[in-house]
């Protein structure tokens, strides 16, 4: 599967199993937004399907260091990936 057709499939997942509230929701999306971006340019990863643990750490990593979130916004988005990669 590609990122588009999780995304899609994370989406749903999202309104209807977990029933987020609408700024909740718009942030898991930011936050899988950056992944899928993070994850296509800077770890060569085509697919949700190809990710390593080594892509997810390298990842966090670069949110730790070099996105300046603060501490809520690092673990929404580690709350994020673990949704995503249920």
């Amino acid at each position: 599967m590609n990122w588009k057709g999780a995304l899609i499939e994370y989406k749903t997942w999202l309104r209807v199993e977990k029933g987020l509230a609408d700024n909740t929701y718009e942030s898991y999306l930011r936050d899988l937004d950056r992944y899928r971006w993070w994850m296509e340019n800077e770890g060569a990863v085509n697919s949700p399907i190809r990710v390593k643990t080594a892509h997810i750490r390298d990842f966090i990593q670069f949110l730790a260091s070099d996105a300046f979130l603060n501490e809520t916004s690092l673990a929404r988005n580690i709350s994020s990936l673990r949704s995503f990669h249920k």
